[in-house]
């Protein structure tokens, strides 16, 4: 059996990522190997909601990347996108929360909708579509509830009125409120994203882990790749150019604000000077005295002096 190469200590030193961080997570998803994880993470929530599960996984995919039709419209990247027949299912890890949160997820909702749909489709032919959003932050801070699935309904009338569209949101933090049940999936899977996943060898996790074999290998994976020095510094990499990406644009944000206000000071200067020009001219003061004053050139003056 090959040795396993050792951690170097520059990455001993560093804080262990979590499950919930997108390389991490996606990284545990690479291969149609990883289709049991992905069943029993995705039936975990869906059964949850009285949903009907996944029996099989055709495609598995990581790190999709949708692109815009066209140049007017943005693209997006999901994390995980699985298919069963016509069922196209995307699932996020979110670690912290953004700017404009809801938008976000609609935009990525109809993206994938609109690219899994065939183009000219009859509209009985439009493909099912479930998106997961795993959040490590509180999202909906009036709302209990840490598992919410959304859909088309009737306001007056929890039934649904269409079965092809399927949103639901997890707030970890909340899941922490409730007294875990190791019989319950969702719990399951929650509670190592959450915090099991530091304690591998701990007997309430290895008791967890015997109970659901997709966790079990999903735990395997995630355990594996932070114990592999190229996954790591792959990671800590990606994690450098975010905050390249980041500081890019808070500098380029920073001086197009630098840029307006001097924009701005010169165009106040500009017409305050014109103003002593004019005033000066009125006074009779001649055209060589009000551009010593003023600091305008000869044809700027004369401009003035029209008015």
């Amino acid at each position: 059996m090959p040795k396993q190469p050792s951690t170097p200590r520059i990455l001993q030193d560093l804080p262990q990522p979590s499950p919930l961080d997108n390389f991490m997570f996606a990284a545990c998803f690479q291969s149609i190997e990883a289709a049991p994880s992905a069943i029993s993470l995705i039936n975990a929530v869906l059964l949850s909601s009285g949903r009907e599960p996944l029996e099989v996984v055709d495609e598995l995919t990581c790190e999709q990347v949708l692109l815009g039709e066209g140049r007017k419209l943005r693209g997006c990247k999901l994390d995980i996108s699985v298919r069963e027949g016509s069922h196209y299912l995307n699932v996020e890890a979110q670690i912290r929360s953004m700017q404009h949160m809801a938008d976000r997820m609609a935009f990525n909702l109809n993206r994938l909708l609109s690219h899994k749909t065939p183009s000219g489709a009859d509209y009985k032919d439009i493909p099912s579509i479930t998106v997961i959003s795993l959040m490590d932050f509180i999202y909906r801070k009036n709302h209990p509830d840490y598992h919410q699935p959304f859909g088309l309904f009737y306001e007056k009338d929890p039934e649904r009125v269409y079965s092809k569209f399927d949103y639901h949101m997890v707030e970890i933090p909340k899941f922490r409120m409730h007294k875990f049940d190791p019989t319950d999936p969702l719990h399951r899977w929650l509670f190592y994203l959450d915090s099991g996943y530091m304690e591998p060898d701990s007997p309430k996790v290895k008791e967890v882990l015997e109970m659901d074999e997709g966790l079990h290998q999903f735990a395997q994976t995630y355990q594996r790749n932070v114990s592999d020095p190229d996954t790591l510094f792959a990671y800590y990499g990606y994690l450098m150019e975010l905050a390249d990406e980041r500081n890019r644009i808070e500098t380029a944000r920073i001086e197009a604000l630098e840029e307006g206000e001097a924009k701005g000071e010169a165009k106040g200067l500009a017409k305050g000077q014109a103003i002593s020009a004019m005033n000066a001219l009125r006074k009779g003061l001649s055209i060589a005295d009000v551009m010593e004053i003023s600091e305008l050139s000869r044809a700027e003056v004369e401009s003035l002096a029209k008015i």
